[in-house]
């Protein structure tokens, strides 16, 4: 049987251990079953603690999630309930944490004297653990270390990545606001019946590919606006270099 410690648990989840605290002295985690001085987590805490990141993950509050997984313990519709668990975890992007050391970052960020590192820290795009880092959204670290590397400064670049961290985060908390309020909500209030899992299987579903579409739709078009209306203000011609191979073929 897979046992951890607090550290392992944390790394085996790809998160930190001081989260692992929180999450437990807010009683949404069991606490480890106790052999001496040592503290042993099994693969229910596991289980529970991967729902439980998802779930933050989207934006859901703690007492949403609480009543979830009370509902769960409770064993009231388990099965619908182990359900709702699988829908949660069919990421829309295909992202699994990333554990950086010091030295990979400085190789993302070369030349970086701390302020990458420090906004990311802030911010919640990286988390410290024990002498690693670990990070829930590597393709937005990965998106800003490009742009490095073609040539953008790092201050901009910082910028523009706080930028996006936080309007996707004010997004996400509207959708899932709206989630809990016109769907959860009810269908707590109803008493969680059974038959109507389905109904909020596919309410999750939409709600989240829905959000994912919109914002894609709407920044693609923005990004064509902004591009425009800076070519406008400019006044010249986005002058592209001629294919010279395609124009003799």
């Amino acid at each position: 049987m897979d046992e951890w410690t607090i550290d392992e648990l944390a790394r085996e989840a790809g998160t930190t251990v001081r989260n692992i605290r929180v999450y437990q002295d807010r009683g949404l985690l069991d606490p480890p079953e106790r052999r001496g001085r040592m503290g042993v987590y099994g693969q229910d805490h596991l289980d529970r603690l991967r729902l439980i990141l998802r779930l933050l993950g989207r934006g859901y509050p703690m007492a949403a999630i609480s009543e979830l997984l009370d509902a769960w313990k409770g064993q009231r519709g388990l099965g619908a309930i182990l359900g709702f668990d699988e829908a949660i975890r069919r990421d829309l992007v295909d992202e699994e944490p990333l554990r950086l050391s010091a030295d990979d970052l400085a190789e993302m960020f070369p030349g970086d004297d701390g302020r990458a590192f420090t906004s990311a820290l802030e911010i919640g795009m990286v988390e410290t653990d024990g002498d690693a880092f670990v990070t829930r959204t590597p393709g937005l670290l990965r998106a800003g270390a490009q742009l490095v590397a073609d040539g953008m400064p790092l201050g901009p670049v910082i910028g523009v990545g706080e930028a996006i961290w936080e309007r996707t985060d004010e997004l996400a908390h509207v959708m899932v606001d709206a989630f809990v309020s016109y769907v959860w909500e009810p269908f707590k209030q109803a008493g969680m019946p059974e038959e109507r899992w389905p109904e909020i299987f596919e309410a999750l579903e939409h709600s989240r590919q829905s959000a994912l579409m919109g914002v894609m739709s709407a920044l693609g078009g923005a990004m064509q606006r902004a591009t425009e209306e800076k070519i406008a203000e400019l006044g010249e011609p986005l002058e592209l270099p001629r294919d010279n191979t395609r124009a003799a073929g």
